[in-house]
């Protein structure tokens, strides 16, 4: 039985007469959030995300395109059916909330050099 692998350098060997596999847009990873950025509809009209829609990615593989079989990377969500190109999202990174950076300036503000040593 051909693992998913060989099936997948198969398939790329096939359609683009090399082994390398395009580099991936960001640094996928299941967990990461994905906010859609383009406006063009989904293959023959299937169901996805809407610009602007935000997204948690649930998987992150190698594929080609249905519209012209060219190889690429698909992100699959828990919301939608399929796989979409992973070239339509961009990684939404972690940021500190207001209070998260309130609490560092806090303890900054705790140490040694900032303690008023003349009060009694």
């Amino acid at each position: 039985m051909m693992g998913v692998w060989q099936t997948v350098k198969r398939w790329r060997s096939k359609l683009t007469g090399k082994d390398e596999w395009p580099k991936i847009n960001e640094d996928w990873a299941v967990g990461d959030l994905a906010e859609c950025i383009t406006e063009d509809p989904w293959y023959q009209g299937a169901p996805g995300p809407k610009k602007g829609d935000v997204n948690r990615v649930v998987g992150v593989f190698p594929g080609h395109c249905k519209r012209d079989e060219t190889p690429g990377w698909g992100l699959k969500f828990s919301k939608w059916p399929g796989a979409f190109a992973a070239t339509s999202f961009r990684k939404i990174t972690p940021r500190a909330d207001e209070a998260q950076r309130c609490e560092e300036e806090f303890l900054r503000l705790l140490r040694p050099e900032h303690v008023d040593r003349g009060v009694a």
